[in-house]
């Protein structure tokens, strides 16, 4: 089988799509100019391993997506971590792939099933089966099936037939010394291939989205010190749980480690142009992850670290994840809703805590082992001994960071934009078959606010026991969810099919498929 690739300016840069068709030994691929292309094979990203041997499909950490063709079939390979994927549909005589949703179903001339309103919670629930349950899979608007590949591969022959190659995740951690080196070589060599000037499409120098937090601390420690990154970003402040705004500025900790920094207000995502939200479906309420556009000009064509969910793999005190990336409290989807716009923006995001998170189970033993003793601090609820030790051994005084929790919406859980708020209510009115309209509340979204948060601290509680996690199934617990036959579901079709456009051009289209 052989590549043939063409670059669309038009296209967002780091986004890609493939096509395969039955019996023919010829694979067709529309890319955007960021795509790094060498021989039969690209990718839009950075691994570990040299970047001049073009070996991202083998690497242990992959940050992006990628394709290899081979003699008899051609591979398509998804991040390491679980907060992207791959997608592919089935056509008639060939089957698609891409690293973006809208993008495949533009080309598919496809999109989302108006009458079906639970996307977003089929998503949370694989999300929390983790890599090693049933993939995601979403059914389309012409009956059509999407099918996911996350922390893996898929290889697909010439008669379209498809095939899971497995990728090893790496030995786990026995304590602090094996997991910090872990960590630090993850970082050295993905930001040493990120930098290769080797790149034909240029390099990402590193940058790292910096708060107050234990979390994004460690990273930032690491990514200087073993990644060479010389840059921060910050919010001003965040939001603690009371909802009011607190103080959350990396500055200090930019000071101490002897970087650069430079300060964002979450409040601007309120002066981005119209229906900005949009490209954010994946994920309605991590306004967190919206955020990140405020910081585009920064981000854009870096590598950005982040120490994003590091809650579920750095915690020991209670353990909110599972084996194989199983996230079982999560509620929100938060990091997942980033990714058309890191496409866009043409940046890579590396979320450390997910480097030896396959095994969260030996993560745990080490926070709470004898030797992080004396950084764990008994009683507080806050609390990130492996954190802590990472930073504070990097150089940055206890008492700068960690001190309180602060999230990542500002100021509380607000409602979306009174123009997209609109926009969404048109579009469940217009699109939304009457028997499910009825179906749905008509509620600002913020409404159930208190009960949702209520419904997740319980659920981080009882989650990491089997049959308790059991039981809170069945009970449904995301009867309590503020998106539980909300219109704010429909946040996702919306979004997608405003995002879609920006994938459209009936040439590239038939080239693509070859009409």
């Amino acid at each position: 089988m052989v590549l043939e690739a063409q670059v669309v300016a038009s296209l967002p840069k780091l986004s890609w799509c493939a096509c395969v068709r039955r019996g023919e030994p010829v694979v067709r691929a529309l890319l955007g100019e960021g795509i790094e292309l060498k021989g039969n094979a690209f990718v839009e990203g950075a691994w570990s391993g040299e970047f001049s041997e073009f070996g991202f499909d083998q690497a242990e950490t992959l940050i992006g997506s990628g394709c290899r063709v081979g003699e008899s079939a051609v591979r398509f390979v998804s991040a390491s971590h679980p907060l992207e994927r791959i997608f592919l549909v089935r056509l008639e005589d060939a089957l698609l792939a891409s690293n973006s949703l809208p993008f495949v179903l533009e080309q598919a001339e496809d999109g989302l099933d108006a009458g079906y309103p639970n996307y977003v919670f089929d998503l949370l629930a694989a999300f929390r089966r983790g890599v090693l349950g049933p993939a995601w899979r979403l059914c389309t608007e012409r009956g059509r099936v999407v099918e996911t590949v996350t922390c893996g591969a898929v290889e697909v022959d010439e008669t379209l037939a498809m095939s899971a190659p497995q990728r090893r995740p790496g030995e786990a951690p026995r304590d602090f010394r094996e997991l910090h080196e872990m960590l630090a070589r993850a970082v050295e060599q993905v930001c040493g291939n990120a930098t290769s000037p080797a790149r034909i499409r240029g390099v990402y120098p590193g940058i790292v989205q910096l708060s107050k937090g234990y979390d994004s601390t460690a990273v930032a420690a690491l990514a200087v010190r073993h990644g060479g990154c010389r840059e921060a970003a910050t919010f001003v402040s965040s939001s603690a749980k009371s909802g009011e705004l607190v103080d959350d500025s990396g500055v200090e900790t930019a000071r101490r480690l002897g970087i650069g920094v430079s300060e964002h207000n979450r409040g601007d995502l309120l002066q981005l142009p119209r229906f900005a939200e949009a490209e954010f479906f994946m994920a309605p309420l991590a306004r967190g992850d919206m955020s990140t556009a405020v910081m585009e000009e920064r981000l854009r064509g870096k590598l950005y670290f982040s120490g994003r969910n590091a809650e579920r793999y750095w915690n020991h005190k209670v353990q909110q994840s599972g084996r194989g990336y199983a996230e079982f409290s999560d509620m929100m989807l938060a990091g997942c809703g980033a990714g058309e716009f890191r496409l866009r923006a043409g940046c890579l995001h590396f979320p450390v805590p997910y480097v030896a998170g396959f095994d969260p189970d030996a993560l745990h033993r080490i926070a709470a082992s004898d030797e992080m003793a004396p950084w764990r601090t008994e009683g507080a609820d806050y609390d990130r001994p492996i954190a802590r030790r990472i930073a504070e051994e990097a150089g940055v005084p206890r008492e700068s960071f960690g001190q309180r929790k602060a999230g990542g919406a500002g100021a509380g859980m607000r409602s979306f934009r009174a123009e997209t708020d609109q926009a969404i209510r048109e579009f469940v009115e217009d699109r939304v078959p009457q028997a499910v309209k009825r179906r749905l509340r008509f509620v600002p979204v913020e409404t159930g606010q208190r009960t949702h948060f209520r419904a997740y601290r319980l659920r981080g509680l009882l989650c990491a026991r089997p049959r308790l996690r059991r039981l809170m199934e069945r009970f449904d617990l995301d009867r309590f969810h503020m998106l539980y036959r909300s219109i704010y579901l429909y946040f996702f079709h919306w979004g997608l099919e405003i995002t879609q456009e920006r994938y459209r051009n009936d040439a590239a289209r038939d080239w693509l498929r070859g009409d």
